[in-house]
C-alpha cells in the first residue's frame, strides 16, 4: 500500500542503506526525496550532501543535478564555478541534459566571452546530435539567422529542423 508511511519509513531506510554502500541510484533518490520533502523531512542541505556523494562517485546525472544546486543555492552558497565545472564533468561524460544547461549557462553568463560562446554552441550542437530538441531549435535557429559566429545558412538550418516538423513538433513546424 503505497499511502502507507509503514512502506515509506522502510523506503528510506533501504535506500540509506544501500546509499552507506555507494549505490549513486539510492543517493540520488534520498538527495531528491529530501529537496522535495516527501516521505523525510525537507531539508535542501541534506539533498545537497547526498548529492555531492553521489556526483563524487563519478554519477553524471548527480554531477548535472549538483551543478544546479551550485548554480541556484539550493544546500549550498551560490557558486557559480563550481556549477560550471559539475556541468562539464557531466557534459564530457555524455550526459546530454548537462550538455544543454552547459550551454545555457555559458550563453547566459554575464562575463560571457567569445570562448565561453564557442564552448556554448560545442555542447549546445553535441546534445542537438544527442536528439536533445530544444538544443537542436537552437542550434537550427542559430544557423539560420548567423548568431554566435555561426554562419548564416537557412537551408541547412531547415534540414536540421525538418525531421522534427515531420514527427509533428508544433514549434519545429512553426519554424
Amino acid at each position: 500500500l503505497p499511502d502507507d508511511p509503514r512502506h515509506w519509513d522502510k523506503g528510506v531506510e533501504l535506500l540509506k542503506k544501500a546509499a552507506d554502500q555507494n549505490d549513486t541510484e539510492a543517493l540520488l533518490a534520498l538527495s531528491r526525496l529530501a529537496a522535495q520533502g516527501k516521505v523525510m523531512p525537507q531539508s535542501f542541505l541534506e539533498s545537497f550532501e547526498y548529492c555531492s556523494r553521489a556526483a563524487h562517485l563519478g554519477s553524471p546525472e548527480a554531477q548535472h543535478e549538483l551543478a544546479g544546486m551550485y548554480a541556484k543555492g539550493w544546500g549550498v552558497a551560490v557558486d557559480t564555478e563550481a556549477a560550471l565545472s559539475w556541468g562539464r564533468k557531466a557534459a564530457r561524460a555524455g550526459h546530454t541534459p548537462a550538455k544543454y544547461a552547459l550551454a545555457m549557462a555559458l550563453m547566459g553568463s554575464e562575463a560571457r566571452t567569445e570562448d565561453s560562446t564557442k564552448e556554448a554552441i560545442s555542447w549546445l550542437r553535441s546534445a542537438a546530435e544527442d536528439g536533445h530538441a530544444e538544443s537542436l531549435f537552437l542550434m537550427a535557429g542559430a544557423i539560420a539567422h548567423g548568431h554566435y559566429g555561426l554562419e548564416k545558412d537557412e537551408k541547412k538550418a531547415a534540414e536540421m529542423a525538418l525531421p522534427k516538423a515531420e514527427e509533428g513538433n508544433p514549434e519545429f513546424q512553426y519554424a
